[in-house]
């Protein structure tokens, strides 16, 4: 089947601070997951956001996929899961920095 021009994947990602401070940044591993539970992709994130006491994110940043039209690139392994609505994403979040530069680690 003959893919449309500019095929992509955008992946957006919301947190809650259930924290009384503000969150400043955040590191977190996301994986991209089959059915089959095989990891697609998988990254570790370092993302400096603001999210205010008892608040959620904007979701003005993303991640975006497309097709490069390489041979089993990023696109090629997660197109079906996310055509099909069985792409599993998994969110470990492993460092959470304050305003006031307390830093709190998760194992």
């Amino acid at each position: 089947e003959e893919k449309p021009f500019d095929a992509h994947v955008r992946g957006f990602f919301q947190f809650q601070n259930n924290s009384d401070r503000k969150v400043v940044a955040i590191r977190y591993k996301f994986s991209l997951i089959d059915a089959f539970d095989e990891i697609l992709y998988d990254s570790i994130v370092k993302d400096n956001i603001i999210i205010e006491a008892g608040q959620r994110n904007k979701m003005d940043t993303y991640y975006y996929w497309e097709d490069t039209f390489a041979s089993d690139d990023i696109y090629d392994k997660i197109i079906g899961p996310v055509s099909s609505n069985n792409l599993i994403v998994k969110v470990k979040i492993i460092t959470i920095v304050f305003d006031n530069g307390t830093k709190v680690k998760y194992n």
